[in-house]
C-alpha cells in the first residue's frame, strides 16, 4: 500500500480561511492520510524569485522528505466532497484532472482539442520525478500559464514528456469519439468532477462570471454533491483567478459565493460533510 500526502501551499493572510477548508474537508473524507498545509504571511524576496511554481517546489521536498510514494496537490481555493477513489486507487504517473474547456496554447505546446486541457491545482503524482520534470519546465521553459503550462507541455510535447504515463480522471466530460487507425473509439462521458467543469462546463467572456445559472443547481443526494447535469463533484474548486486579485476584488469573489452563487443546500453539505465550519455563513473577511 502506498504511503500518500496532500499538500497544500498557501501565502498571503487573505488564503488562510480557503485553506483551512481545503484542509479539514480532504482529512474529514481521508483520515488515514496525511495532510501538509504550509503558509507564509509573506514570501521572502528569494521565494518570491521562484515564483507561482513553489508550491510544487515545496510539495515535491515534503513529499521526499516524508518518504510519500503518492502525493496529492491541492490548491488553497478547493473543497474535497467525497473519497478520491480516482486518485488513491489509479497507478499511472500523473493523474490529472479538467481545466475550462479550451485549448491552451504557449510556444511550446497546444492541447488538442476537447477535453484535454488539464489544471495544475488539483492533481496526483505516483511518480514523483514527473513532478520535478515539471518544476523544471516551468523554469527552463517559462509562459504565462507557470506550472499549469508546463504540467500540459509534459503531457502533450512529446519531446518533453520522458514516456509518463497519465489519466484525466474526469475526462471525458461529454461523450466523445476519436478516430484511430482502426476506426472510431468511443469514451463514455465521466460521472466524476475533480475541477472547474462544474461550473458549467464553460469558459466564461472576459470579464464575465456566469457560474451562478450552473452552480445554483447543484443539490445532494445519498450524501453526494451532484452538479447540475448530476455528475458527482468529488472535488469543488473555485479557479477564479484569485491570485491575480487585489484584496478587495478577493473578498467580493469570496462573498459573491457565500451569498449568491452557492445554494443552501450546497452550504450545509460543506458546513456538515466537508468540516468548513461557519465559512459559508458569515461575511468573508482576512
Amino acid at each position: 500500500m502506498s504511503k500518500t500526502l496532500c499538500y497544500i501551499f498557501t501565502a498571503g493572510s487573505k488564503y488562510k480561511k480557503l485553506a483551512r477548508c481545503a484542509g479539514a474537508s480532504f482529512k474529514k473524507w481521508h483520515p488515514h492520510i496525511d495532510v501538509k498545509w504550509e503558509h507564509f504571511d509573506q514570501l521572502s524576496h528569494r521565494q518570491l524569485l521562484i515564483g507561482p511554481v513553489i508550491k510544487y517546489l515545496y510539495a515535491y521536498n515534503a513529499a521526499v522528505r516524508g518518504k510519500y510514494d503518492k502525493l496529492i496537490a491541492l490548491g488553497a481555493d478547493t473543497i474535497t466532497c467525497s473519497v478520491l477513489d480516482e486518485f488513491i486507487n489509479n497507478k499511472e504517473d500523473i493523474l490529472c484532472t479538467l481545466d475550462y474547456p479550451y485549448q491552451l496554447e504557449t510556444k511550446y505546446v497546444k492541447t488538442p482539442e476537447g477535453d484535454f486541457h488539464v489544471n495544475a491545482d488539483v492533481i496526483c503524482f505516483n511518480n514523483l520525478n514527473a513532478l520535478k520534470d515539471i518544476i523544471q519546465l516551468t523554469t527552463n521553459c517559462p509562459t504565462n500559464y507557470n506550472e499549469q503550462g508546463a504540467l500540459n507541455q509534459l503531457l502533450y510535447n512529446y519531446d518533453h514528456r520522458h514516456n509518463y504515463t497519465y489519466k484525466i480522471v474526469d475526462a471525458p466530460y461529454t461523450q466523445t469519439y476519436i478516430p484511430t487507425p482502426a476506426g472510431v473509439d468511443m469514451y463514455a462521458a465521466s460521472n466524476v468532477i475533480y475541477n472547474a467543469r462544474a461550473k458549467g462546463n464553460i469558459t466564461a467572456k472576459s470579464g464575465t462570471k456566469p457560474w451562478k445559472e450552473y452552480t445554483l443547481q447543484f443539490k445532494v443526494i445519498n450524501n453526494k454533491l451532484l452538479s447540475y447535469d448530476d455528475k458527482h463533484i468529488k472535488v469543488w474548486h473555485y479557479c477564479d483567478g484569485l491570485g491575480g486579485l487585489s484584496d478587495q476584488e478577493f473578498k467580493k469573489i469570496i462573498n459573491s459565493w457565500i451569498s449568491e452563487w452557492f445554494n443552501n443546500e450546497t452550504k450545509q453539505f460543506f458546513t456538515s460533510q466537508c468540516n468548513c465550519k461557519d465559512f459559508f455563513y458569515q461575511e468573508f473577511t482576512y
